[in-house]
């Protein structure tokens, strides 16, 4: 009788913990909800001044929203590879502001050797990547799927389940 209450118990603490990441990971999520990433884009140095290298080098490329951007923070993240660069954290002050940014960067960075990305957590990063092989290529049969708030969703944003729903 103990083995099983014992058991029970562990259960219980494994739920928990398993909430507690959930949580963790949501809060992660939503501090950052305003940035992104620049990957690919040379610089001098780790103390250069990243935010007038993204302003001249990718915000000019935003005609429409150049001038209303403003940048909190702007940082490298890591100290990259030979022949890669550290990517640039971008803080901006509104998430209208990010929006717009990520919905024009296709156009806008076309010919550029750099890409901008979502700030994604480590865990929803991992869970993008791990069904990323299969979103394609119901990408390239029709089916519109995005990544968002940890999870591949459809076109009228709910969560599509890849596996057997849980």
């Amino acid at each position: 009788m103990g083995v099983l209450r014992a058991a029970a118990e562990i259960n219980i603490f494994r739920s928990e913990v398993a909430f507690c990441r959930e949580e963790v990971n949501r809060l992660e999520r939503q501090t950052r909800r305003c940035n992104f990433r620049v990957v690919g884009l040379a610089g001098k140095s780790l103390e250069e001044d990243c935010a007038s290298l993204v302003r001249s080098q990718i915000l000019s490329k935003f005609p429409s929203i150049t001038n209303a951007v403003e940048i909190e923070k702007c940082y490298r993240e890591g100290r990259g590879q030979p022949n890669k660069p550290a990517h640039i954290v971008v803080r901006v002050a509104s998430h209208e502001h990010k929006v717009d940014i990520m919905k024009q960067r296709r156009n806008a960075l076309k010919d550029c050797p750099f890409f901008i990305v979502d700030d994604l957590t480590k865990r929803d990063l991992a869970e993008k990547r791990r069904w990323a092989s299969q979103a394609k290529s119901l990408w390239d049969s029709g089916v519109k799927l995005r990544f968002y708030s940890g999870r591949w969703r459809g076109s009228l944003g709910e969560i599509y389940y890849f596996g057997p729903n849980p």
